[in-house]
């Protein structure tokens, strides 16, 4: 099992949600990463396909967990792995400087569903992508997977 978990949407610690609060102070944040694979759009948050075959990838931030089943406890109806929207699996995530690989295995939230209709976010950084859409603020939660407080 892996105490490390990967992030790439409304978890990472440049959004200010209660989320992301909850998991900044929960986990440590240890630097920059990178999954194998694409993001899309999926409306109002992103999506992650793992993809070992593929050159792109899907750029977040590694966290360093104590309380994995704490986190998961919260995290996971948040990322709504009962209803099947999210896989949370184990990947690996490359956290090497630019120009060389250095592989953690990782939790990572994998999007379930077909992405065929979905649009790609061809550069995988979420956060210049919601920039470019100007359609989330830093604290916009998506309303119908966070239901109160934590």
């Amino acid at each position: 099992m892996s105490k490390h978990l990967f992030v790439y949407g409304s978890l990472r610690n440049e959004f200010d949600n209660p989320m992301a609060t909850f998991l900044n102070g929960n986990a440590e944040y240890i630097c920059e990463g990178k999954l194998q694979g694409f993001l899309y759009d999926v409306e109002t948050y992103p999506g992650a396909i793992h993809d070992f075959t593929t050159d792109a990838a899907v750029l977040g931030q590694v966290f360093k967990m104590e309380d994995e089943a704490f986190i998961f406890n919260v995290l996971d109806p948040y990322e709504g792995v009962e209803d099947e929207l999210f896989t949370r699996q184990i990947c690996p995530v490359d956290i090497g400087e630019e120009g060389t690989k250095e592989m953690i295995n990782c939790w990572v939230y994998l999007f379930n569903l077909p992405t065929i209709f979905l649009k790609k976010i061809e550069n995988g950084n979420y956060i210049e992508y919601d920039k470019k859409m100007k359609r989330l603020s830093p604290d916009r939660l998506p309303p119908y997977r966070y239901t109160g407080d934590i």
